[in-house]
Protein backbone atom coordinates (compact mmCIF):
# COMPACT_ATOMS: atom_id res chain seq x y z
CA UNK A 1 0.00 0.00 0.00
CA UNK A 2 2.61 2.32 0.76
CA UNK A 3 3.97 1.81 -2.80
CA UNK A 4 0.70 3.00 -4.19
CA UNK A 5 0.41 5.83 -1.66
CA UNK A 6 3.62 7.27 -2.91
CA UNK A 7 3.28 6.35 -6.58
CA UNK A 8 -0.20 8.98 -6.10
CA UNK A 9 2.29 11.50 -4.54
CA UNK A 10 2.17 11.24 -0.40
CA UNK A 11 5.05 10.62 1.58
CA UNK A 12 4.98 7.45 4.19
CA UNK A 13 7.11 6.70 6.77
CA UNK A 14 6.96 3.48 8.88
CA UNK A 15 7.40 4.08 12.67
CA UNK A 16 7.81 1.01 14.44
CA UNK A 17 4.12 -0.29 13.67
CA UNK A 18 2.49 3.41 13.16
CA UNK A 19 2.23 4.43 9.19
CA UNK A 20 2.40 8.21 9.08
CA UNK A 21 0.88 9.32 5.38
CA UNK A 22 1.50 13.03 4.70
CA UNK A 23 -0.89 13.47 1.17
CA UNK A 24 -0.48 17.41 1.12
CA UNK A 25 1.52 16.75 -1.83
CA UNK A 26 -0.57 14.41 -3.65
CA UNK A 27 -0.95 15.09 -7.05
CA UNK A 28 -2.02 11.93 -8.52
CA UNK A 29 -5.48 10.20 -8.91
CA UNK A 30 -5.07 7.23 -11.10
CA UNK A 31 -3.46 3.79 -9.96
CA UNK A 32 -0.77 2.40 -12.72
CA UNK A 33 -1.26 -1.59 -13.53
CA UNK A 34 1.77 -2.45 -11.70
CA UNK A 35 0.11 -1.53 -8.26
CA UNK A 36 -3.08 -2.79 -9.07
CA UNK A 37 -1.56 -5.93 -10.11
CA UNK A 38 0.33 -6.42 -6.71
CA UNK A 39 -2.81 -5.46 -4.34
CA UNK A 40 -5.99 -5.94 -5.31
CA UNK A 41 -7.12 -4.19 -2.39
CA UNK A 42 -6.16 -1.06 -3.62
CA UNK A 43 -9.87 -0.37 -5.37
CA UNK A 44 -10.50 0.92 -1.36
CA UNK A 45 -8.36 4.01 -2.22
CA UNK A 46 -10.70 5.16 -5.58
CA UNK A 47 -13.71 6.60 -2.66
CA UNK A 48 -10.61 9.12 -1.35
CA UNK A 49 -9.43 9.65 -4.40
CA UNK A 50 -13.08 10.68 -5.72
CA UNK A 51 -13.55 12.63 -2.97
CA UNK A 52 -10.40 14.35 -2.96
CA UNK A 53 -10.16 15.44 -6.69
CA UNK A 54 -13.89 14.24 -8.08
CA UNK A 55 -12.36 11.56 -10.30
CA UNK A 56 -10.31 8.93 -10.03
CA UNK A 57 -8.68 6.20 -12.69
CA UNK A 58 -7.58 2.22 -12.33
CA UNK A 59 -6.16 0.39 -15.21
CA UNK A 60 -7.74 -2.34 -16.76
CA UNK A 61 -7.02 -3.12 -20.51
CA UNK A 62 -7.24 0.57 -20.55
CA UNK A 63 -7.62 3.58 -18.32
CA UNK A 64 -11.27 3.31 -16.96
CA UNK A 65 -11.71 6.41 -15.22
CA UNK A 66 -14.53 7.37 -12.75
CA UNK A 67 -16.02 11.05 -12.07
Amino acid sequence: MMGILDSLGCRCALHGNRLEIDTSKMNGWRIEQKAMGKMRSSIMLLGALLGRFCEAGVYTEMWKLIT
